[in-house]
């Protein structure tokens, strides 16, 4: 089989997913250990016997709606490339603003303490660790990092990219429910970061999604909001910052609720690149509180 004659499998691919080439292309990349442009490059290449094996029964997986991502293990993230499974959610590159924020909240504020609820695969707190380590050691050196989660499958994937990161010396991985068995010793100069399930049980998701995603990372209760006001009241009033990503249609509850504890703080709203209100950050601030949309 050469890897031109793949292409009567596009037909195939179009009808679950809406990138039949690209995924033709990272299958044949993920088979053959090369990179997708070699698969570009080079139609004529005859693939072994054992390739085409490969390629075929991958390519039976991502036609019975298993996702490109879980298939060849691996997720970018943040310029990363991080083990995923089916046991934790692949990151999307709109949550990179989080990880973006929160180094530049580091280098700006004297955080002593970075606290990852419900870290999944790691790829939020690893990314800022990975990239604070290079940018500021010494702020690197005297933070320290927590992740936290609820399923245990999902810190084993953690975990294990904290290692291939070789940063597993400084992060701690705490297996709990938001933040139920982890103490803040500091919360004035501690940074909480989120992005927790939130989406409603009542919504209709894709098949490829409901079949591939852990749903207990996807949805939660009180029309999504479950999650988040359960996180609201554990989090101390005086804590000093907070970032998370939350659904859009959301907003206006999340602002009410932080609104009415967070009173002393700064609190503001950020949008995504496609203007789509998605994130919150909030400040411990001596300044007048003002919330702002941005």
């Amino acid at each position: 089989m050469k890897i031109s004659e793949t292409a009567v499998h596009l037909s195939q691919l179009a009808m679950v997913s809406d990138t039949p080439h690209l995924d033709r292309e990272i299958l044949l990349s993920y088979v053959l250990q090369k990179p997708r442009s070699f698969c570009i490059a080079h139609p004529e290449y005859e693939c072994t016997p054992e390739e085409k094996f490969q390629y075929m029964a991958v390519l039976k997986r991502r036609l019975e709606y298993e996702t490109i991502d879980t298939i060849v293990g691996e997720k970018e993230f943040f310029g990363i490339s991080f083990v995923v499974n089916s046991s934790v959610l692949s990151p999307r590159g709109e949550t990179e603003w989080i990880v973006e924020e929160a180094l530049r909240l580091m280098v700006e504020y004297d955080f002593s303490t970075i606290i990852d609820v419900g870290t999944g695969s790691g790829c939020i707190l690893l990314s800022l660790m990975s990239h604070i380590q290079k940018m500021n050691p010494r702020i690197f050196l005297n933070t320290v990092f927590i992740g936290s989660d609820i399923s245990e499958k999902a810190l084993e994937v953690a975990q294990k990219n904290a290692n291939i990161l070789h940063l597993q010396k400084n992060v701690t991985f705490v297996h709990t429910d938001l933040l139920q068995k982890i103490s803040l010793q500091n919360p004035v100069k501690t940074l909480i970061l989120a992005n927790l399930p939130y989406i409603p049980k009542s919504d209709v998701l894709p098949r490829e999604v409901l079949q591939n995603d852990p749903h207990l990372a996807l949805f939660s209760n009180k029309n999504g909001t479950g999650h988040y006001q359960r996180l609201f009241e554990q989090i101390p009033p005086n804590i000093g910052g907070f970032l998370w990503e939350f659904h859009p249609p959301q907003k206006a509850v999340l602002q009410t609720l932080v609104h009415k504890k967070f009173f002393k703080h700064d609190i503001r709203f950020y949008a995504d690149i496609h203007e789509h209100v998605r994130f919150g950050k909030i400040l411990l601030s001596s300044l007048k509180k003002e919330i702002i949309e941005i």
